[in-house]
């Protein structure tokens, strides 16, 4: 009996599973017709594989928020906000690089409707080809400029939504909380108007 180890590879998990296969080699003296000219024959074996089938987790966590620096309310049309928020790679396979669908809305559904942003890559990625890694984290901002509506509203909501594919082509995406860990929050953003005659 024969026993051996192997340490799981990133690889493995990936495709789901892995295979070994094993042969034996015997070598088996013959009785020569020469006493003076040994035989050696080797024996081979069949070969036996085993297959282990991995268990594929794939997951995302996001999380946005306001950036540092970035006033935490605001009052007056053209005022800018910034918005910095992290999609993290939570499960044990490789996944696509992430899309993200990043909505604003005001407050209570009031004003002009939802607005699509264009969140900008700024940081995560060490590798090529580009790829989503277990536990690596990608950051994004994005920043947003205060209108009419947003500010007769009272406020902003904003969510983002980032979708990936694991190794087997299945989508697996998570809706942004906004940090304070009770669930998939939006990051709402209170605008405080002043008016006057």
């Amino acid at each position: 009996t024969c026993t051996g180890t192997y340490l799981i590879m990133q690889a493995d998990l990936d495709r789901g599973s892995f295979e070994n296969t094993a042969t034996a080699n015997i070598d088996q003296p013959l009785v020569p017709a020469d006493p003076g000219d040994p035989v050696v024959a080797t024996l081979q074996s069949d070969p036996s594989s085993v297959a282990v089938t991995g268990t594929q987790s794939p997951a995302l966590v996001t999380t946005k928020d306001i950036a540092p620096g970035s006033a935490a309310s605001f009052a007056a049309v053209g005022d800018q906000i910034t918005y910095l928020f992290t999609v993290t790679n939570t499960g044990n396979v490789t996944l696509s690089l992430p899309v993200l669908a990043d909505t604003l809305s005001t407050v209570n559904d009031l004003g002009a409707a939802d607005q699509t942003l264009s969140p900008v890559f700024q940081s995560g990625n060490d590798d090529l080809p580009m790829s989503f890694d277990v536990d690596e984290v990608f950051v994004y901002a994005v920043t947003y400029t205060l209108t009419q509506d947003d500010v007769d509203a009272g406020g902003i909501s904003n969510t983002v939504t980032a979708t990936a594919t694991d190794p087997q082509g299945t989508s697996v995406s998570d809706t942004s909380d906004n940090g304070a860990g009770d669930g998939d929050d939006p990051t709402v953003v209170p605008v405080s108007p002043t008016g006057s005659l």
